[in-house]
């Protein structure tokens, strides 16, 4: 069972600093992980004399996104038949690297639309063109963490 840790930056960390204490605390509420969306997180320093202050700051986390597989190509054409199907693979994780396995979202192109599904280790949707139209489409997945990905897909004859 993976839990929804996600990619995020290093546990926040600050410094303040007094003109009189050379050493006010600071501390926060940061969670020991971050869930999917925005966190705020409340920052307090107080110093020797007991005076205090407060900030805040946002941390969004969302999945590590390791780019589209194969058939699509992120380096180069991705070309495909008019009327075929395109598979969508992609990867997930979280900040430590597992695998993420409870992503949900939807692949569309055109008209077309997909969910994605997780099947071995990646997740997958697969996308029915249309015969006949022809050109270049941008493909995209969304997922529920807010994050799109995009891919520039060629239609040919």
């Amino acid at each position: 069972m993976f839990r929804r840790v996600v990619r995020t930056p290093a546990p926040p960390s600050g410094t303040v600093s007094d003109i009189v204490d050379p050493s006010p605390t600071l501390t926060n509420n940061a969670p020991s992980f971050f869930p999917l969306g925005n966190t705020v997180v409340t920052w307090t320093t107080t110093d020797a004399s007991g005076n205090s202050a407060t900030a805040t700051t946002t941390v969004t986390a969302v999945y590590y996104f390791f780019g589209f597989l194969q058939p699509l190509n992120p380096g180069g054409p991705s070309d495909f038949k008019a009327g075929s199907t395109i598979p969508v693979k992609f990867i997930l994780t979280d900040y430590n690297g597992n695998l993420v396995s409870t992503a949900t979202g939807t692949a569309s192109l055109l008209t077309a639309s997909a969910n994605i599904r997780y099947v071995g280790g990646q997740y997958v949707a697969n996308l029915q063109t249309i015969k006949g139209v022809l050109g270049s489409y941008t493909l995209t997945v969304a997922l529920n963490d807010g994050t799109t990905h995009t891919i520039v897909v060629t239609l040919l004859k």
